[in-house]
């Protein structure tokens, strides 16, 4: 008896090639309306699933391959007796199936009724019961495989590996598709927050040279019904990204995006995902200049990033020294010319990713022994409200140290925990960050900027988390701060108010927390 090959795809691309490939090996091709259609302007023999099942197709088309005669052919073993009796006439040895494109349809806005006609039921139901019976049934998903398919039947190397992979594709597809309708009814249906089951949808963009080391593979995934995701970013120039490249641009976008609806240019530098400067001004070079001369020490082979576009003279700044990664809305021409100098220098443009009102996804993961924890990320408060935070000692800050704790409020938010931040109104002037102890942070920033000989005397100081003693107050008073920013919280407020109070300084309770851990 020929081979019998099921062919029913919407992705029609290729079809006609493959089948023909598929009528020459000696397969019977039996196929649905319109995929039949397609055949047979190529030219090809076509059995309708109708005449192969002797029952027409009901309720609209809803109901075509569901017969008893195709879950048969398809399911049966090979080579046992009963079964062969039962469904060898009708064996059906490949089947080629795509789904209904849900996905597509339901992000064009159509409604419900659109989604629920989108929801594929025979399609799933053919490629899991021939990757359920994968020893002797071809389970074609993708039109990529196709080639895969004719070369190994060419080649008679169709051998059981390779129906595991084919089966372990179909098998995907159709989780993948399912969690693509449960997404979409969960938010139809205003799913919790936490629901008792999350799945997760994840589609691979691309591998990366290596993980946080070089022992260590890594690839980069996006939620595959995510609007933002890395896959927005434009590589403009430099090597493969590796896995802390991208931990780094996570950390610098976050910080930069804050800044994005800033009138003057903003520019940040970072090494292992904590900011080593960070300047606003009226120039982009002289905003990455002060960035960069905040630590020049741990700025090397670090990452910078903006909101702005970088022009030919920042580039030229940029290359005088060695940086891993450059990231900003766009490049000015000129700039992308300096920076094709260094052929090992990333150039990433970020655009949309710096444009788009909410970076952030609906939640924020981290990997823990068997499973993962899940919070809503740490959005935080962008706009820095005087009028809705808390004053709570006798000085009042100035409009001038107002201005500077609403820029050291944004940059404490995204360092590792613990964490210091000194800055004036455009500048960061130090910072001290992932310490055990606030006060051991607040020393470290005070020793880099007297290294970096940056002024901290008229600096203000922020916190992401309330001070649980004085000391760290105390310290700062000591060279020069004076107002602080900080969440409040502490048993200890009152005694760290009263330290303020004593050294003359203003102090500010934003009741939010931005740690990190």
């Amino acid at each position: 008896m020929a081979p019998r090959a099921l062919l029913s795809v919407h992705d029609k691309r290729g079809i006609a090639d493959f089948a023909k490939g598929l009528h020459n090996f000696g397969y019977e091709l039996i196929s649905t309306d319109k995929t039949a259609e397609e055949l047979r302007k190529a030219g090809l023999p076509v059995v309708d699933v109708a005449a192969f099942t002797g029952s027409p197709e009901i309720l609209e088309g809803r109901v075509k391959t569901l017969h008893p005669k195709i879950a048969g052919g398809i399911l049966f073993k090979r080579g046992e007796a009963e079964h062969e009796m039962q469904a060898g006439a009708f064996a059906i040895d490949l089947v080629c199936v795509n789904f209904y494109p849900f996905e597509e349809a339901v992000k064009q806005k159509g409604g419900v009724e659109t989604a629920l006609e989108m929801i594929d039921v025979g399609g799933p139901t053919l490629v899991r019961a021939a990757a359920k019976n994968f020893e002797h049934v071809i389970a074609v998903t993708n039109p990529d495989q196709y080639p895969i398919v004719l070369q190994a039947l060419q080649e008679k190397k169709m051998d059981e590996n390779l129906r595991r992979q084919f089966a372990l594709d179909a098998f995907s597809s159709v989780a993948s598709y399912d969690v693509a309708i449960q997404h979409y009814f969960s938010k139809l249906s205003g799913s919790p927050l936490f629901p008792s089951d999350v799945f997760l949808h994840l589609m691979k963009l691309q591998d990366l040279r290596y993980g946080e080391n070089p022992h260590q593979q890594a690839a980069l995934y996006k939620y595959t019904d995510a609007t933002l995701s890395f896959a927005d970013l434009k590589q403009l120039n430099g090597k493969q990204l590796s896995y802390n490249n991208l931990v780094d641009v996570q950390a610098a976008l976050e910080l930069v995006h804050g800044f994005r609806n800033e009138k003057k240019a903003f520019a940040a530098v970072f090494k292992h995902a904590n900011p080593t400067g960070a300047a606003r001004s009226d120039s982009v070079l002289d905003a990455y200049k002060k960035a960069h001369s905040a630590d020049v020490l741990s700025a090397y082979g670090g990452i910078a990033g903006f909101n702005c576009p970088v022009d030919k003279n920042t580039a030229e700044e940029i290359v005088k020294t060695f940086m891993e990664i450059v990231v900003a809305p766009k490049f000015e021409k000129e700039a992308l010319a300096v920076f094709q100098s260094k052929p090992n220098l990333r150039v990433l443009e970020a655009s949309r990713l710096l444009q788009e009102e909410d970076l952030f996804g609906h939640y924020s993961a981290r990997d823990v022994v068997g499973g993962l924890l899940l919070q809503t990320p740490d959005k935080g408060e962008e706009v820095f409200d005087a009028s809705k935070l808390r004053v709570v000692t006798k000085r009042k800050p100035s409009e001038k140290e107002w201005r500077a704790l609403g820029f050291a409020w944004k940059l404490v938010k995204v360092p590792k925990s613990n964490c210091i931040v000194f800055a004036n109104e455009d500048m960061l002037v130090a910072s001290g960050v992932g310490q055990q102890s606030r006060v051991d942070a607040c020393q470290i920033a005070i020793e880099k900027a007297k290294r970096a000989k940056l002024e901290v005397k008229g600096a203000v100081m922020a916190s992401e988390a309330f001070f649980p003693f004085r000391d760290t107050v105390d310290f700062a008073a000591l060279v020069g701060v004076t107002a602080v920013v900080q969440p409040g919280g502490s048993k200890r407020d009152a005694e760290v108010i009263a330290a303020a109070d004593e050294h003359g300084m203003a102090m500010v309770f934003t009741g939010i927390r931005h740690f990190r851990h």
